[in-house]
C-alpha cells in the first residue's frame, strides 16, 4: 500500500497555508505530533524554528514539534539516524516534515556508505519507510516535504542538473557544485514516492528536459511516470483513497516516458520521440490503483471552442510572450485555433515549438551569407495535439471557471537537436 505524502514544489507563499494544513490533516489534526527533519538545510536550528512557527500558527501546540537532530552539517548530529533519541522521537510522530536546501545532504545523514562503496539504510530510514508504507489511518505516519525535503522522496532522486545539460552531457556521478549544476546527476533517494520520479521548482527553473532525461534511464520496460511539481503547489498521494491530487497556485506536469525513445538521426542529430504530457491542476486525480486520470470536476474545452487565434507560436527563452510552460501548451496548443498552428515535419500534427538555444550567435557572422557556418544550435521541443482519428489517446483541455485554472491531458511530444544559420 502508499502512505501519506505531501510533495510540495518549493517557495510555498500564497499556498503555504493550504499544504500545511493537508499536511496537518493527513497526520490527524491538530493534536498530532510532529517531527522536523532539516538535514538538507546549512542551518538546521534557522530551518527548524521557522517550519515550527508556521505550523504553530495553524493550531500546531509548540510542545507538540520536535527537530530531529540528524545532519551533516552539525557537529555531533553526523549519526542521529543511528541515535536511540532520534528514533523514539520519529516513533511517537504522526507526521514528519523535510526541509529544503540541499537533498544530498539529507540522504548523506541517512544512509551510510559501506567499504564496497554499497549503501547501508540507518535505522531512523527503516523505521520511515516502515511506517510510511501504509496511511496514517491505517497507523502509518504522514510525510511532507518541499524543494529539497520533495526531491528526496522518489528512488532515484534527481540531485544536480539543468535540462540544457541532461540533453548535451554524459549522466554525472556526483552533483558537482550545487543542483544547478549543468550534467545530471541521479542518486538513491528515500523511495517513500513509488509512481515515478519526482522533480521540484518545475516550470519557474524550466526543468522538463531533464526530468524527462531523468525518468528515461530507468530501464524502458521498468519506467514509471515522471511528476514534475511547480512552485507554491504540492501534489498529494492519500493512502487511504490511493489518489494523487494537487493543491496550490500551481500544477503538476506529469510525464510518460514508456515508450520514448532516444535514437541518434542519419546527420548525427538526436532526437526523443514518443513522449506522452499530462497537466494537473486542483481537482484533478490520478487513481494509483487504476494508473488513470480524472479532469471531471472541470469542463472540456472543444476545439470549436478556441478563445485564441495566434498564429504559429514559439517561444524562445525568457522574453516570450507566452509565459511558463504550462500557459504555453494549454492556451497556445489547446485553446488556439488549429488552423493557426505549426505543423510537425515529422508527424503532420498541430504543434507549438520552444527552443533551447546551447551555443551563443556569432553576432559577427550576421553580415556573412554562409551555409557552412552555423551560427546559433541548440535543441526544438514540439508539443503536438491530437484526435480521435489520428491517434488512439486524444489531446484534451479543460477548464475550471472557478479557479480560473486549465488542465490538459494526452500532449505528445518530441525533442530534437536542431542548427541555424542568420542569414
Amino acid at each position: 500500500m502508499a502512505g501519506d505524502l505531501v510533495i510540495a514544489g518549493g517557495a510555498l507563499a500564497s499556498h503555504a497555508d493550504d499544504v500545511f494544513n493537508i499536511f496537518i490533516e493527513l497526520a490527524g489534526g491538530t493534536s498530532a505530533r510532529f517531527a522536523v527533519l532539516c538535514a538538507a538545510s546549512g542551518k538546521p536550528a534557522a530551518s527548524f524554528s521557522n517550519f515550527a512557527s508556521k505550523l504553530e500558527a495553524l493550531g500546531i501546540p509548540r510542545t507538540h514539534i520536535e527537530l530531529l537532530e540528524v545532519s551533516p552539517v552539525v557537529p555531533g548530529w553526523e549519526r542521529g539516524a543511528w541515535a536511540e533519541s532520534e528514533i523514539r522521537k520519529l516513533a511517537s510522530a504522526d507526521g514528519l516534515w523535510m526541509t529544503g536546501g540541499d537533498q544530498s545532504r539529507i540522504t548523506a545523514s541517512l544512509f551510510s556508505k559501506l567499504s564496497d562503496n554499497s549503501l547501508q539504510t540507518s535505522p531512523l530510514l527503516d523505521l520511515l519507510r516502515e511506517r510510511n508504507s501504509v496511511s496514517h489511518a491505517d497507523g502509518g505516519i504522514a510525510v511532507g516535504g518541499s524543494s529539497a525535503g520533495a526531491a528526496v522522496m522518489s528512488d532515484p532522486m534527481i540531485c544536480a542538473g539543468t535540462s540544457l545539460g541532461a540533453l548535451n552531457l554524459p549522466l554525472s556521478d556526483k552533483p558537482g557544485d550545487g543542483e544547478i549544476s549543468d550534467a545530471l546527476c541521479l542518486a538513491p533517494g528515500l523511495g517513500l514516492f513509488r509512481e515515478g520520479i519526482v522533480d521540484q521548482h518545475f516550470d519557474t527553473r524550466a526543468r522538463f528536459a531533464r526530468l524527462l532525461t531523468a525518468a528515461m534511464t530507468e530501464p524502458r520496460e521498468q519506467r514509471r511516470l515522471a511528476f514534475g511539481i511547480a512552485e507554491d503547489t504540492a501534489l498529494i498521494q492519500q493512502g487511504s483513497a490511493q489518489t494523487l491530487s494537487v493543491v496550490g497556485k500551481g500544477g503538476v506536469f506529469v510525464i510518460d516516458t514508456r515508450v520514448a525513445e532516444r535514437s541518434q538521426l542519419a546527420d548525427g542529430k538526436s532526437e526523443i520521440t514518443g513522449g506522452i504530457f499530462h497537466y494537473l491542476t486542483e481537482g484533478d486525480f490520478y487513481s494509483i490503483s487504476d494508473k488513470e486520470l480524472d479532469f471531471s470536476a472541470k469542463r472540456r474545452i472543444l476545439s470549436t471552442e478556441a478563445g485564441f487565434a495566434v498564429p504559429r507560436p514559439i517561444a524562445v527563452g525568457p522574453l516570450s510572450p507566452y509565459g511558463d510552460l504550462a500557459s504555453f501548451v494549454c492556451r497556445m496548443l489547446m485553446d488556439n485555433r488549429p488552423e493557426e498552428l505549426f505543423r510537425d515535419p515529422a508527424t503532420g500534427l498541430p504543434c507549438v515549438r520552444g527552443l533551447l538555444c546551447d551555443s551563443i550567435p556569432d553576432w559577427s557572422a550576421l553580415n556573412v551569407q554562409s551555409e557552412s557556418n552555423p551560427v546559433f544550435s541548440g535543441w526544438e521541443i514540439c508539443f503536438m495535439r491530437t484526435d480521435r482519428q489520428n491517434s488512439g489517446r486524444e489531446s484534451s483541455l479543460f477548464y475550471d471557471e472557478i479557479r480560473d485554472a486549465y488542465s490538459c491531458s494526452n500532449i505528445p511530444f518530441r525533442i530534437f537537436r536542431f542548427s541555424a544559420h542568420l542569414v
